[in-house]
């Protein structure tokens, strides 16, 4: 701006933003119902005007939003405004003068993509006689009942997968993206460094009943290794479903140190003993140090890892280990597989993980052992 007469300082920016809706004058069913407490965000501020037209800083404030049909009214600070609505897009248009020689226009475009969330940009022009600042921002709106919105964790792991017979599928080694959120109102989305876009993870609705909403890839190229380590992963919830990470998403990051990545190995000696409610006992995976059983359904012959029916408490420090499933899931499902998984602790979380997969039939009876010697005859 020109001179400390146009420094717009951020109350009046949010004044001027919330008169845009004093000159609506659209009149159309609206989509959403905007009713509620928002968080108004600016971000992304631009300038053309040199040193005395500075950038707005980023900042949010809380608003209200009452809507009633295509009208509602917009409570910013001690201003109460009012508006009308087309459909989910606003135009704005709004002019304001401070004094006679300072006079102020703002213009842009607001649309809310979901009843919870909306994006728009704001172009602002300042004139002090002959002399004008332009300027402008992007705003994002997400409502209050949303962000609270939060990761449990954000992790990308080294998976090393066995699958004993009669399962079809062959072993893996892969990498795996998972998060686990406490909502499943949005995508979820990592930022992998180096790539053009980002990716959107896969919500797993199966294990909805054990944990938070669980998201997933894998992924096999490029295999476990250096490609994937020292590198920072960025994870978000894309509240504005964009596909990118925009000012006041939710995020958490995870970090891969170099050097790392290793194929966590197998529990050994696994043993199951019969009928509806087994046994599972098994001996430590070497350089493991927690383990976790878990059941799934078996569908087209081999385990369904979407679909999450129980999962144990975690077990670590012993030298052997032993766990009695108590539930009635094989009399209601019948055979299930059972998956024992090993890792080493890594800031409370994973990094390299192994999972060994039996199939477990509670109807089917285990075989006394014969000697050799009997058979011979």
């Amino acid at each position: 701006m020109m001179g400390n007469n146009f420094k717009l300082r951020s109350a009046s920016i949010l004044f001027v933003l919330s008169s845009i809706f004093l000159l609506a004058n659209f009149v159309s069913a609206a989509t959403y119902d905007a009713s509620g407490e928002w968080n108004l965000s600016i971000s992304n501020g631009w300038t053309d005007g040199g040193d005395n037209c500075p950038l707005e800083e980023d900042e949010t404030v809380s608003v209200t939003i009452t809507q009633d049909g295509d009208s509602f009214t917009l409570v910013v600070g001690d201003g109460t405004l009012s508006g009308s609505i087309t459909d989910n897009n606003y135009n704005i248009t709004t002019y304001w003068s401070e004094d006679e020689e300072n006079e102020v226009t703002v213009s842009g475009t607001f649309t809310l993509s979901s009843s919870t969330s909306g994006t728009g940009q704001i172009d602002i022009s300042v004139t002090e006689g002959t002399n004008t600042c332009y300027k402008g921002m992007n705003i994002i709106l997400i409502k209050q009942s949303d962000t609270n919105a939060a990761f449990d964790y954000g992790v990308v792991i080294s998976e090393n997968r066995h699958y004993e017979p009669p399962f079809t599928t062959s072993d893996l080694y892969f990498m795996l993206i998972a998060a686990e959120v406490d909502t499943n109102s949005y995508p979820v989305y990592v930022h992998i460094p180096g790539a053009s876009v980002d990716t959107s993870l896969t919500y797993a609705p199966g294990w909805d009943d054990l944990t938070p909403f669980v998201y997933a890839r894998g992924f096999g190229s490029p295999s476990p290794g250096g490609d994937w380590e020292g590198k920072t992963y960025t994870f978000y919830i894309d509240m504005i479903q964009n596909g990118q990470k925009d000012h006041g998403e939710p995020t958490t990051t995870w970090y891969i140190p170099q050097g790392s990545i290793s194929q966590m190995a197998l529990v050994q000696n696994v043993s199951i003993s019969a009928g509806y409610n087994p046994t599972i006992t098994w001996d430590p995976a070497p350089n493991a140090d927690t383990y976790r059983i878990r059941f799934v359904p078996i569908k087209n012959g081999n385990p369904d890892t979407i679909i999450g029916l129980f999962q144990s408490d975690e077990f670590s420090g012993s030298s052997s280990y032993s766990f009695t499933y108590t539930g009635n899931l094989f009399k209601d499902y019948g055979p299930l597989a059972i998956l024992i998984e090993a890792w080493k602790d890594y800031n409370d979380l994973t990094l390299n993980r192994s999972r060994y997969i039996v199939k477990h039939d509670p109807c089917k009876k285990i075989m006394p052992s014969i000697p050799l010697l009997l058979l011979d005859d």
